[in-house]
């Protein structure tokens, strides 16, 4: 442990209180008033956002030199892995070795590497420093074979061992092994409440080299929802209480009054936590609603809003819900990934028929878009070949051509589409359209993600859907295995994104709820007594 430090400060920071804004004006202080350069900084976060958005503030880039070691932990540790011959697990390694084994395992995995239950097992053991049995008791709750899963897992090592490859525990792991840590003057932790004990053991060798004069830690307690992936919130409440001086911030800048009154009736029932008290910057009161009619909530009213539901099964439940109320959104996946509610052919099919109406340009990759779906009478798909890919079309061009006529009703056209499990949606699209939606707008105003996605984000109004699915896996039976402190936190996260409005909805037809009329209710007396 380095004997020079000069300043240290464990920043405990609730939602919206500019944890981040106060690291980077520390890094700041530090190169222009201290004299530290960059290079002598290893600025941490855990998210490619999270970083790309430090060096966005910074006004810096991933080349820019001497900002090497602003990274994640991840991108940190994956450069000592430079000049060795191994690669990066795929899906599609993880598919080819399924198939190598026994039909119930392909089934099994289902080309999943992320989200598969063995996979889970695997990398909780590594992170958490815990014996395989220990990790698979404490995500299994559907009778899977303990013997079974020992036989995969070592399966899958010998398997990455003998094609040379890694995965990203392995890089954190790999880099604690050959410690080429460099030393450093300053070290910033950001979001450090979801690390996990392999990735404190990466600060703890920087900061054993003795050379660390800095150190900042920032996160939220109350925000540690990522447990099962081996996050720990202990690490960051202890982690060098001998030298950081805690600092908790006070205003947040996103928050009404009226959602932290809200939000500390779920963080004030958390056990282990460190106690903190915050307020609003803001002048409004904002609003809270509590219901469940979908029908009452005005995500159509042409502001922004996010929707954040537990998982998939009931994502799969308000994705129906926004199609019947014919409401247009976009779905961002764990990863990252933005979808629409309609596939992308269908989208570029439409697109590259209202313009050709619109008399614009469309090019022969449009063209083969619009022919996919939409099935030109009279027109055989040889005739496609002799488009010209350079070359830029107009409907005039195509007429001429080709005798394409693309004067009828969109309408008309789309009925042509020869789909039958898009006809529900057909009708979907065109009350869409009739409403005066833009489903060519890449940002469309409603949004529906997971409530772990969304840490970190905010939106004017948000809905909080209190339906909670069957962790990991369908067949689970209840959540009792579940940590309540992790149920709890995890809700506290969703009810602070809202900087307007929150509704908070409770789905009739999902049968896991989490309490939240218990919280509503408390939430109402306190405000009356107030």
């Amino acid at each position: 442990m380095s004997q020079k430090i000069k300043e240290a400060e464990k920043i405990f920071g609730p939602p919206g209180t500019g944890k981040t804004d106060r690291l980077i004006k520390k890094v700041s202080h530090l190169i222009n008033e201290k004299g530290i350069k960059p290079e002598d900084i290893c600025y941490i976060t855990f998210t490619n956002k999270g970083i790309d958005e430090v060096r966005e503030r910074l006004k810096v880039t991933k080349k820019t030199e001497g900002y090497e070691s602003f990274a994640t932990i991840h991108g940190l540790c994956n450069g000592f892995l430079k000049g060795r011959e191994s690669r990066l697990v795929s899906e599609g390694d993880f598919e080819y070795w399924a198939k190598r084994e026994d039909g119930d395992l392909k089934r099994e995995f289902n080309g999943d590497l992320e989200n598969n239950f063995i996979i889970q097992v695997y990398n909780l053991h590594r992170v958490s420093n815990i014996p395989l049995r220990e990790a698979f008791t404490k995500l299994n709750e559907r009778n899977y074979k303990w013997n079974r899963l020992e036989e995969y897992v070592r399966s899958w090592e010998l398997y990455k061992q003998n094609n040379k490859l890694h995965d990203f525990t392995d890089q954190i792991l790999n880099a604690l092994d050959v410690d080429r840590f460099k030393e450093y003057r300053a070290v910033f932790l950001d979001e450090a409440q979801d690390s996990s004990w392999c990735q404190w053991q990466v600060i703890k060798k920087i900061m054993d080299k003795g050379s660390v004069e800095y150190l900042y830690i920032a996160g939220d307690d109350d925000q540690a929802i990522f447990d099962w992936n081996g996050g720990e919130v202990k690490y960051f409440l202890n982690a060098y209480t001998s030298v950081c001086k805690s600092k908790i911030l006070e205003k947040s800048y996103r928050l009404t009054n009226q959602h932290i009154s809200f939000a500390e009736q779920i963080s004030s029932d958390i056990k282990h936590r460190q106690q903190k008290k915050y307020f609003s910057d803001h002048t409004h009161s904002g609003e809270i609603h509590y219901t469940d009619r979908f029908s009452q909530i005005p995500v159509k009213d042409g502001k922004s809003w996010t929707i954040m539901v537990t998982g998939a099964p009931v994502m799969s439940e308000i994705k129906d819900l926004l199609i019947r109320h014919r409401a247009w959104f976009t779905q961002t996946t764990a990863k990252g990934y933005v979808h629409y509610p309609i596939g992308a052919k269908i989208i570029a099919a439409l697109k590259c028929f209202f313009d050709l109406q619109k008399d614009k340009y469309v090019t022969r990759s449009n063209l083969l878009s619009y022919r996919t779906l939409v099935k030109p009478k009279n027109f055989k798909p040889k005739q496609w070949e002799e488009l010209d890919p350079d070359q830029l079309y107009k409907a005039q061009d195509l007429q001429d051509m080709f005798g394409l006529d693309f004067s009828v009703d969109w309408k008309e056209a789309f009925a042509n589409v020869n789909n039958p499990e898009w006809n529900r949606k057909k009708k979907y699209i065109m009350d869409c359209v009739d409403q005066g939606v833009d489903i060519f707008d890449k940002k469309p105003k409603i949004k529906l993600c997971t409530i772990h996605s969304m840490k970190g984000g905010e939106d004017e109004n948000t809905v909080v859907v209190g339906n909670m699915e069957m962790p990991f896996h369908k067949k689970y039976k209840s959540f009792d295995h579940v940590e309540k402190d992790t149920i709890k936190r995890m809700f506290y996260v969703a009810c602070t994104r809202a900087k307007q409005r929150m509704y908070i909805y409770m789905c009739p037809s999902l049968k896991f709820r989490f309490d939240f009329d218990t919280v509503y209710r408390a939430y109402k007396e306190r405000k009356e007594v107030a």
